[in-house]
């Protein structure tokens, strides 16, 4: 009886925070306590099916929260409290915990061997500090039990609970890009508004002024763009598309989030949300229930239409003295061939290189949580060590160098596991369309599309591991696996 009031309170404290982030008010820190206890409530009370798309608004708000409360640590844990809210919430309902249909047979195994190995990990002679095993179970450990509840809660992935999730994407995608456009017309000023401590986040002179990056009602400068990456599918798996949503409203959107996405100066981020918008319109004109015929008329339409859509975000751009994006557009005018957009990536065989040498000298690793954010947490201990240098610990901007790094021999259990996802997801997808079953290939053709991008740009970045990416990519592989399991049909 209390669900629907609760979630409506919940929702109105998000419209809130949002409304208070456009008028750059200070108050919005009070409003974060009042709000964040509300929705744990709310996660521990009602079940996933209800609370999903709270859950995904709050993947994009939180971040906020850190700022303004000056990066308390309970507003850094605040979003896995919530998660682990909606886990206790499962085992409640489960009661007992039921690993059979999380994965097939060898992904499980490979998990075990993961957890195991991370088990040997603690006793890791090679070790610099003991809190570094300790605090990376967060991100090796915990988004294993994240996605078994979303697996274990497949009734949040039915046909009705993906309309609600696309829904709350949908108005998500678009409020961040339009607040994040209005931030990058208001300079620094706004968000400085709200609080100071936005300062420390711009580096104090790096990102302020002509430089200046927006927030979204993230925690950093620029990083709107990977939210608005990641959460892209969520405009394509509702179950009915009308012409007026396809030809209208979507490129629309996609023109905002485009836009957004170039002000925010992150050019990996503008590549991968243009791969997903493909991949999303694709989706929805392979899947749909029409002729052939119409199918391709569909296809050209769009096709043109992507070209009006891109035209006119190049347009925009170049008004930079209207919408303030001649700084996004600045960085992409500095590449001139694809090795330039690389910046000097490793490529394989360097890579190749690199791990054979780190599997010789520490073949079981250095210990998680000594590459990457997670450092930070033995930073002392790492800076003062008086064996290695600071470039033993390198992950060379690679998740998977980064993981022998870290595993040695080890991370092939991770690796693998994470690299089969989307191959399960495409047999998934195979068995879809031969039996007709066109909302369910739609879904896991998004799916799939997702995780394996997300995984694609960890060749140049340790993200994986991290939210926003763990929490989208284990959303996105349970959506895709789940929506199989559901007797739809079209």
């Amino acid at each position: 009886m209390l669900g629907r009031p609760v979630l409506f309170l919940n929702y109105a404290f998000v419209a809130t925070i949002f409304l208070l982030n456009f008028l750059g008010l200070s108050l919005i820190k009070w409003i974060y306590p009042v709000a964040g206890f509300v929705a744990i409530l709310a996660f521990l009370s009602l079940e996933l099916k209800h609370t999903l798309p709270l859950l995904v608004a709050w993947s994009f708000i939180e971040g906020q929260s850190r700022i303004v409360w000056h990066y308390h640590p309970a507003f850094r844990l605040l979003f896995d409290i919530m998660i682990g809210a909606c886990i206790l919430r499962t085992l409640l309902n489960q009661r007992r915990v039921d690993i059979q249909r999380l994965l097939p047979l060898p992904l499980l195994g490979l998990l075990l061997l993961h957890f195991l190995w991370y088990a040997v990990e603690f006793f890791n002679p090679n070790s610099v500090s003991v809190l570094g095993p300790i605090a990376a179970t967060k991100i090796y450990i915990f988004p294993f039990a994240m996605f078994w509840m979303f697996r274990m809660n497949p009734e949040a992935f039915d046909r009705d609970g993906l309309d609600r999730l696309s829904l709350a994407g949908m108005t998500l995608l678009t409020l961040e890009a339009i607040l994040a456009l209005y931030q990058i017309q208001t300079g620094d000023s706004l968000v400085l508004g709200i609080s100071p401590y936005y300062l420390n986040a711009m580096k104090t002179d790096v990102f302020v002024g002509a430089n200046f990056r927006p927030f979204g009602t993230m925690f950093a400068p620029g990083v709107v763009g990977v939210y608005l990456f990641l959460a892209t599918g969520l405009l394509f798996i509702r179950q009915k598309f009308k012409l007026k949503y396809i030809f209208l409203l979507l490129p629309l959107i996609i023109i905002i989030i485009g836009g957004t996405i170039l002000g925010s100066q992150v050019r990996s981020a503008l590549v991968k949300f243009s791969l997903l918008a493909l991949a999303g319109t694709a989706a929805i004109i392979l899947t749909s229930a029409v002729s052939s015929a119409r199918k391709l008329f569909i296809a050209v339409s769009t096709t043109i239409m992507f070209i009006g859509v891109l035209s006119t975000a190049i347009y925009l751009a170049n008004q930079s003295s209207i919408v303030g994006l001649d700084k996004g557009l600045e960085r992409w005018q500095t590449i001139d061939s694809f090795e330039a957009f690389k910046a000097g990536r490793a490529g394989p065989t360097m890579a190749l290189v690199i791990a054979e040498q780190r599997l010789k000298e520490f073949p079981i690793g250095l210990g998680p949580g000594v590459t990457g954010a997670a450092s930070s947490v033995s930073r002392e201990s790492l800076d003062r060590d008086p064996i290695y240098n600071r470039e033993t610990f390198w992950g060379y901007d690679n998740l998977f160098l980064s993981l022998i790094v870290e595993f040695g021999y080890g991370a092939i259990f991770y690796s693998l596991l994470i690299l089969g996802i989307p191959f399960l997801l495409l047999r998934k997808i195979v068995r879809q369309f031969r039996s007709h079953n066109r909302f369910a290939a739609r879904v896991s053709f998004v799916a799939f599309m997702q995780i394996s991008i997300i995984l694609l740009g960890n060749w140049g970045a340790i993200g994986l591991p991290y939210n926003p990416e763990s929490f989208f990519f284990w959303l996105w592989a349970a959506a895709g696996l789940n929506v199989s399991t559901i007797d739809v049909s079209t």
